[in-house]
């Protein structure tokens, strides 16, 4: 019941927290503050007093998950051309930050500074729960995710060894024994051994997969199994699970082109985003609960109280520290060779306000011994950052980024770098052909192909992307109305254009087989054969009235025809908002003419303005250009509107309407009417 009511918390939170446009991760932590407080007021009510977030949920239960699926999503180029800002921050950096700590806050507090040191060594843990939520709602550069990124899915092997070494110099001082040489390399086999057993089991993973390439459910049982054992497996070897995980996952990335069918990737990723999801939703509840429930069993004391503001401002400024040392002997050492690779400062500011904390060091903080020196200090002052750092600094990430002018979350493809290749088409049908074309043939060589719709732009226009990948070839079709725009690297952008060219000209090659069915005579003809042999009892006559009817036109441009017929409509109470239909009429008449040749026009459209079929007959004596088929002017135009709902009564009017005109002695008739009654009176006796 517990698990259940989590769930249903977590799903109300999400749409409350989505409808007021929060952080859906900070926003569960302040949730379950808000659940442990009742819980422990409501204690003989509610099971939720002395639930905690201990260590080994966190480590065998939730990291897999969220370090696995990080894997999957990791650019992997970004975060290996980074690998040697990523080492400094959790080496040096963890260092620099723990010592920092614990000196300043021994010195302005009094407290013994093994403690000090202890507490430093964990709140430098930064956190990869909090890390990949947060990044991943609020949107980030590339190379200052992959970075952040990369350091909090590998400091816990320099952070365990650190703790215990601490630990162990601190609380059973007589009995240890230390040297430095052999934790260095303690620390490096839990790091890299961590690496190799992951590496192996995505291998192997990989392997087990391409045997049923098919296998969708397979698959996914196959990726929970490599999360799940890297993980473990490097622990229980006491190496990095989280480094096996994450290794596992990229291996398993990387090979997925090889060993998962196309149409089989996408659900695999869906099913790790819905799996996160659930990881996420627990995690940051319980997170709130489990303070919630610390913070009201602890007996804070005026020391306390005063440590906790203290604690807060040196932490962000040993973390300041801590980032500068790191960056600044590194942005010397490849501002001449590799100026490209420098980090601006303004990361730096990120890197420190940006680094959160979360459930990891909150999980370590509680495998202290309960008679540890300072420990209620230690556990007050590590829950106090955490929610300090979610709250005030997680919520206003995002806000920092515009100030410093971060721009959010880079496409796929670099824009600025890239080369590009606009192609204009004359409308919407064609390009809607050749784009299916397009991802069809991409899907088939093997491409990952993604789509979004992208609603605001600009320029207002309504876009779509298609992302395709495989391997190192990388291009994005953007499609506007009349357009397709190819961007791709200067390397690809000649594979991307070949595919265009083939595609048009395979299409230019299927439609000159039919040319011939499309000519004005052949489609008349058709419909003379269909009239002949199939009559129907339809009565299109019920549709028009003599008041729908414009003998001659006034106007002879082709959208003012259009909108004179529309509103006559209107006039004689068709329908209410005359410009919603004239506009889908023009929306319609955008993608293709309906100008069928032989001086005869169809506009029409299905709208939910009307309620029922309706027409209307227009004769122009001077002949509008239409675009019609045949490159002739137009002299009778029919508008037929229907509801959307209904489309058969549409059909079987266009249909009649057809058989009709498409005689010509017939037309004749009609373009020589000289007003609405002679028109009429033609309909009305149908003597063809």
């Amino acid at each position: 019941m517990i698990i259940l009511s989590l769930i249903t918390i977590a799903s109300l939170s999400w749409v409350v927290l989505k409808k007021l446009k929060f952080s859906y991760s900070i926003g569960l932590v302040i949730v379950g503050l808000i659940v442990g407080v009742i819980a422990n007021v409501y204690q003989g009510q509610l099971n939720y007093v002395g639930i905690r977030l201990s260590y080994d949920v966190v480590l065998y239960l939730i990291l897999p998950i969220l370090i696995f699926d990080a894997a999957l999503n990791v650019n992997s180029k970004v975060l290996f051309k980074n690998m040697v800002p990523i080492a400094l921050l959790l080496v040096v950096g963890v260092l620099v930050s723990a010592f920092v700590i614990g000196g300043l806050l021994s010195w302005t507090m009094g407290f013994y500074f093994g403690a000090m040191l202890l507490f430093g060594i964990i709140i430098s843990a930064v956190d990869p729960v909090a890390i990949l939520a947060l990044f991943n709602e609020v949107g980030a550069p590339k190379r200052l995710r992959a970075i952040i990124e990369g350091e909090s899915m590998s400091n816990d092997s320099t952070v365990i060894v650190l703790f215990s070494i601490v630990l162990a110099l601190t609380y059973h001082t007589p009995d240890i024994t230390l040297s430095i040489p052999t934790e260095i390399l303690r620390m490096i086999k839990i790091l890299f051994g961590g690496t190799a057993v992951g590496i192996v089991v995505g291998f192997v993973g990989a392997f087990f997969c391409k045997m049923d390439k098919d296998g969708r459910e397979y698959q996914i049982i196959l990726s929970i199994i490599m999360a799940y054992s890297s993980f473990i497996g490097a622990e229980t070897l006491h190496l990095s699970g989280v480094m096996a995980a994450l290794s596992a996952g990229v291996v398993f990335s990387l090979k997925a082109e090889d060993v998962i069918r196309r149409r089989n990737r996408e659900q695999v990723e869906t099913f790790w985003e819905f799996f996160t999801f659930i990881a996420n939703s627990f995690i940051f509840l319980l997170m709130g609960i489990t303070q919630a429930n610390i913070f009201i069993e602890s007996q804070f004391s005026a020391q306390a109280a005063i440590a906790v503001p203290v604690s807060i401002a040196i932490l962000i400024f040993a973390r300041y520290l801590s980032v500068m040392t790191c960056f600044v002997p590194y942005n010397f050492f490849v501002r001449k060779r590799r100026p490209e690779l420098r980090i601006p400062h303004s990361y730096s500011l990120i890197f420190t306000w940006g680094a959160l904390r979360g459930a990891f060091p909150a999980a370590l903080v509680l495998t202290i011994p309960l008679d540890y020196p300072l420990r209620d200090i230690i556990v007050q002052l590590t829950f106090s950052y955490i929610l300090f750092s979610l709250l005030v600094q997680g919520t206003s990430v995002k806000e920092l980024m515009k100030k410093l002018k971060i721009e959010p979350d880079d496409p796929d493809i670099d824009e600025s770098t890239c080369s590009r290749k606009l192609y204009s088409f004359p409308n919407n049908g064609i390009v809607d052909l050749i784009i299916s074309k397009v991802v069809k043939h991409c899907e088939e060589e093997g491409f990952y192909v993604r789509t979004k719709t992208i609603e605001e732009y600009p320029d207002k226009e309504h876009i779509k992307e298609y992302v395709m990948k495989m391997r190192d070839n990388l291009f994005l079709f953007r499609v506007t109305n009349h357009h397709i725009e190819v961007l791709a690297d200067q390397g690809d952008i000649s594979y991307a254009n070949t595919i265009i060219y083939e595609t048009i000209i395979e299409l230019n090659q299927s439609l000159s087989s039919i040319v011939e069915v499309m000519k004005p005579d052949s489609i008349n003809q058709i419909i003379r054969e269909d009239d002949e042999d199939n009559e129907t009892n339809f009565d299109f006559m019920k549709y028009l009235c003599k008041n729908c009817m414009a003998v001659p036109l006034i106007n002879n441009e082709k959208n003012a025809a259009i909108r004179e017929l529309t509103d006559i409509m209107q006039i004689n109470g068709k329908f209410a908002s005359r410009q919603d239909v004239f506009d889908a009429v023009i929306e319609r008449e955008k993608s293709m003419s309906t100008g069928l040749g032989e001086g005869v026009a169809f506009p029409h459209a299905r709208t939910d303005a009307v309620e029922t079929i309706c027409a209307a007959i227009g004769i122009s004596h001077k002949g509008i250009e239409f675009g019609a088929i045949d490159k002739k002017p137009v002299y009778i135009v029919v508008v037929i509107l229907s509801p959307t709902k209904d489309c058969a009564p549409h059909l079987q009017f266009l249909a009649e309407m057809s058989k009709v005109l498409s005689k010509p002695e017939v037309r004749e008739k009609f373009i020589n009417a000289k007003n609405n009654d002679e028109l009429y009176k033609i309909l009305e006796e149908r003597d063809w």
